[in-house]
């Protein structure tokens, strides 16, 4: 479950909170029944956000719902003049709850297509009216507008037909850990400049205190400094601590205890 998007009460309305999840287990099957009308009580925005005040160009990565994780993002960006390309990857039909329909890429979105990539559309939502144009990845040939392969086959076909680009990215990942662990290779074996994640995982408390949510990290591990296995051993809450991480400083091959 993450926020998708948030519109600040106006005179036009109260303000409108959005959240994306998906129904796995009983908590949220029972959020999936809630009426108009019904009142919820949370806690929240908690952890950490982005601070993207440096960054000249922007490549998000969305895998299934993750999408969710990134919307907020690449609007704001996008407020600020600075849309980024977001590529969002789906490996199940109708694993992804927005409608896509067709349409051509802006220029403004130019400076990620390549000539040496095949020509690539745009996709927009018909059931979010907020929700950021996208290049979508799938993993059937012949699924309309959408690039045949997965989210990181298209990252490095874009990172390879650029290799100017890689010394001047932000590079943001949300979704599975598989795709963030594979994300996080081709970022370093490419050198791009700031690798950040988006990090789900089921919390009990939310608070820092149970740490049923902890990630292993490495405080140093940057790409410049060559080895993975340089710097020191942390664990950092998920709650708290992120949930974005400096991609390069997660011990991705560590596994999660649940």
């Amino acid at each position: 479950m993450s926020v998708f998007d948030y519109e600040k009460p106006s005179r036009k309305g109260p303000g409108l909170l959005t959240l994306v999840f998906k129904a796995v287990g009983r908590g949220t099957l029972l959020l999936s029944q809630v009426r108009p009308g019904d009142q919820l009580r949370f806690t929240g925005p908690l952890g950490n956000g982005f601070d993207a005040k440096d960054w000249k160009r922007t490549l998000l990565v969305a895998g299934g719902l993750g999408f969710s994780g990134v919307n907020f993002l690449a609007k704001a960006l996008g407020a600020d003049e600075r849309p980024p390309l977001t590529v969002l990857g789906i490996n199940s039909r109708g694993q992804s709850p927005v409608r896509l329909s067709l349409t051509e890429v802006p220029p403004v979105y130019r400076w990620a297509l390549p000539e040496t990539t095949e020509p690539l559309r745009l996709v927009v939502s018909r059931l979010f009216d907020n929700f950021i144009p996208s290049v979508v990845t799938s993993m059937y040939p012949g699924d309309e507008g959408a690039f045949c392969g997965t989210a990181c086959d298209l990252v490095e076909r874009l990172l390879d037909a650029n290799p100017s680009y890689a010394a001047d990215t932000t590079l943001v990942g949300c979704g599975p850990r598989p795709m963030l662990q594979a994300l996080a290779d081709i970022a370093r074996h490419r050198r791009v400049k700031r690798f950040l994640v988006v990090i789900e995982e089921r919390m009990a408390c939310g608070l820092g205190t149970c740490l049923g949510c902890v990630v292993q990290t490495r405080e140093t591990a940057l790409p410049s400094e060559g080895s993975e296995g340089e710097g020191l051993l942390a664990y950092k809450r998920i709650c708290t601590d992120g949930p974005v991480f400096n991609g390069y400083s997660i011990i991705w091959d560590h596994p999660r205890e649940h």
